[in-house]
């Protein structure tokens, strides 16, 4: 590997030695609730979801139409939709919902 050196202003040839490393961990999961959504909002990042039966990705846009629907519920209403989306099936269906509130 070259550097440049700053007292000569030529480069200098550095052996370098590269260490194969295998990851154990492929990525964390996060249990799906409204913080995790807008974890994944403010963050501006894909972040895997899981459930009882399965995982999902979750993108920025999807999580960000969710949080927006959610907010505009009623009190009342913010309950069923946070127990909705602990299940693969029910979070699926409020982010079909969002998606098309969204549009």
């Amino acid at each position: 590997m070259l550097i440049n050196d700053p007292k000569t202003g030529g480069s200098i040839s550095v052996p370098v030695k590269f260490e194969e490393v295998e990851l154990a961990e492929k990525g964390t999961a996060y249990p799906a609730t409204v913080d995790t959504l807008k974890k994944i909002v403010k963050d501006k990042q894909n972040q895997t979801v899981m459930f009882d039966k399965g995982s999902a990705i979750v993108d920025l846009f999807s999580a960000s139409a969710m949080v927006q629907v959610y907010d505009a519920l009623k009190p009342a209403t913010k309950k069923k939709f946070e127990d909705m989306i602990k299940s693969k099936e029910g979070f699926m269906k409020s982010q079909a919902f969002a998606m098309k509130m969204a549009k």
